[in-house]
């Protein structure tokens, strides 16, 4: 998995728009390199969720990603251990209320996960369905709290849908130290580079 080449320059991370030569080619340089501007910010978020994502689940870059039509506007994509909205309605929309079934989490019942942008925690039903709203358009990439909170390997049976829990530490340890059989992978095949390139190919 890369996170090289992305859809956005580092002019872009700064906050330039560019323009016509040589405005669209300006030296980062002459205007310092802020950490503390919107897209450095973005992606600092997304580098640090990704991270946690491979210490916690070694499996993460065989997982398989799939795309969800959750409605016209927005899509769905797992990629455990990571659950992200995206939607095309632009920043002056009302909020809308999405209902994930449990078949398109991925996530157990009853478990509590978080929004990385916005830092909101958000729990899975009874089922293991996510109920969320989506303010002006805004992305969501969601990660299970224990992988978000932990410094190591978090057991896949504490957070992944479809597996029996077991309440042996010791059987529950060496079943998490092993990783699933390879799955295949597919391509990117939506738009919005900055993303998708974050849940690509391993690096």
């Amino acid at each position: 998995m890369t996170l090289s080449p992305l859809a956005v320059s580092v002019l872009t991370w700064q906050g330039l728009t560019g323009g016509d030569d040589p405005l669209n080619r300006e030296a980062t340089w002459n205007h310092g390199f802020s950490s503390s501007a919107a897209y450095f910010s973005f992606f600092k978020k997304l580098n640090n969720a990704r991270r946690k994502a491979i210490i916690s689940y070694p499996a993460f870059f065989k997982s398989l990603l799939k795309i969800h039509l959750l409605n016209t506007h927005t899509v769905g994509i797992s990629k455990a251990p990571f659950l992200t909205i995206l939607s095309n309605v632009g920043s002056r929309s009302p909020p809308v209320v999405l209902h994930i079934g449990n078949d398109k989490t991925g996530y157990r019942p009853s478990m509590p996960v978080i929004d990385i942008l916005s830092g909101h925690v958000y729990a899975t039903d009874p089922q293991g369905s996510l109920t969320v709203v989506i303010i002006a358009g805004e992305p969501r990439v969601f990660l299970p709290l224990s992988i978000y909170r932990s410094q190591g390997i978090v057991p896949k049976e504490s957070w992944l849908a479809g597996l029996q829990v077991n309440t042996d530490l010791a059987t529950l340890n060496a079943v998490g130290s092993k990783s699933p059989p390879s799955a295949h992978r597919k391509n990117n095949s939506i738009g919005r580079g900055r993303m998708f390139g974050f849940f690509g190919s391993k690096k």
